[in-house]
């Protein structure tokens, strides 16, 4: 849907929201995640550019904005990277895992499809997150019903982000 957003309505900035599950130990259920960049274990980005590791990358003007913004509303945020996965839960699961050792803070679906998407089309996108499961500290749930009615934060900052130019 992203591409049709650029191609066929214009749009120039694009922001995901959205929830994602941690696999940082210092990243906890109900923070916000900026995606700064998102690894993938998709072939999305191979399909064009097989001999590259073409990195995914947010708009750094989107990432600072909304930084400070949740900065200043006060809301524990994380700036880094992602991995998106074709697989939430995946056969993969202690590799996952290791990748929060190495900083990655949480496995969700889209961001680097959008990242992509946005560096093929020069326009800016960023994803914003909300830790709805904790697959490092499987203390941490949130039920369907809060993750329905509680987990406004992040749209909170996408709006403010957009308007903030």
């Amino acid at each position: 849907y992203a591409r049709e957003l650029i191609v066929d309505y214009g749009v120039k900035k694009l922001i995901r929201v959205g929830t994602a599950g941690s696999l940082n130990e210092n990243v906890h259920v109900r923070e916000l995640v900026l995606a700064q960049a998102a690894a993938t274990n998709s072939n999305i980005i191979r399909n064009d550019w097989p001999q590259y590791d073409f990195p995914q990358i947010a708009s750094f003007n989107l990432l600072d904005k909304a930084y400070h913004i949740a900065k200043n509303f006060g809301m524990t945020t994380h700036v880094g990277n992602v991995l998106s996965s074709d697989v939430f839960y995946s056969n993969y699961f202690e590799k996952n895992i290791e990748l929060g050792k190495w900083g990655v803070k949480a496995v969700e679906m889209e961001a680097a499809a959008l990242y992509y998407l946005a560096a093929q089309h020069q326009v800016d996108a960023l994803a914003i997150m909300t830790i709805s499961d904790s697959l490092v500290n499987p203390d941490e749930d949130t039920t369907a019903e809060e993750r329905q009615n509680t987990f406004t934060d992040m749209m909170k900052v996408g709006l403010e982000t957009l308007i903030a130019d």
